[in-house]
């Protein structure tokens, strides 16, 4: 079998392996090519990432230390059924009810791991910043919310536990929320989740803090979940 070389690299943009193989594209901005999956792209030059296609296109985490702000965990036989990992936060300076959000900062993106390969898939949501609950599914939260108040030394830890459920496009929690405190320098502060219509079906982290507290709020939260719509 013949082998050509190119030691000069290639002038095309892309290229194929074998006949039934990968596509790999390059350039200097987020891709905007029709693809099949399994095709990647390499981009370059001020902004570099790798890029892989599975019904979009979604980037590849290069390292351990990279921001993964959504990390999702599905069944690879029935991906219906899936578990995500969000990592929030957000800042008070008052008693105003603030929703935590990675959207103040940095954006979403999504990895995705299955059991027998490593691949990603596309956020189930379009709103950066919202933990979405799909549309006929029930999901089990667990919140774990820490706060800080660098000025006054004040210091805040809570875990919040409750069920959520998304039917024909309404989300609601099924019962109230379970929430222990774990540790409270000032109860005036507090945390809550709680379903958010707003046109997103989304779970919401709300928090609040105290006048003349600089509060820095984290939350991670975990969402188990499963979908079945019923059938017509």
């Amino acid at each position: 079998m013949a082998v050509t070389q190119n030691l000069k690299g290639t002038s095309y943009p892309s290229f194929k392996i074998h006949k039934q193989g990968p596509t790999f594209y390059q350039g200097t901005v987020a891709p905007n090519i029709s693809a099949v999956n399994g095709d990647m792209y390499i981009q370059h030059g001020t902004g570099g990432a790798v890029w892989i296609y599975n019904q979009s296109w979604s980037i590849l985490e290069t390292g351990a230390n990279d921001a993964v702000d959504v990390f999702e965990i599905y069944n690879s036989v029935q991906p219906t059924s899936t578990q995500k990992m969000y990592i929030l936060q957000g800042e008070t300076t008052d008693a105003t009810e603030t929703i935590l959000s990675p959207e103040s900062t940095f954006s979403i993106d999504t990895t995705t791991l299955t059991l027998d390969n490593i691949g990603t898939t596309t956020d189930s949501g379009s709103s950066i910043g919202k933990i979405v609950i799909p549309n006929d599914t029930s999901g089990l939260v667990e919140a774990r919310i820490i706060a800080r108040d660098g000025v006054n030394n004040e210091n805040a830890g809570y875990l919040i536990k409750g069920v959520i459920v998304n039917h024909q496009g309404t989300a609601v929690m099924l019962t109230d929320p379970a929430e222990e405190i774990l540790g409270e320098t000032n109860n005036s502060w507090y945390a809550l989740i709680e379903a958010g219509n707003n046109g997103t079906d989304s779970l919401d982290v709300k928090v609040s803090g105290s006048a003349s507290a600089a509060v820095r709020w984290t939350a991670f939260v975990q969402v188990t979940l499963v979908t079945h719509p019923i059938a017509p």
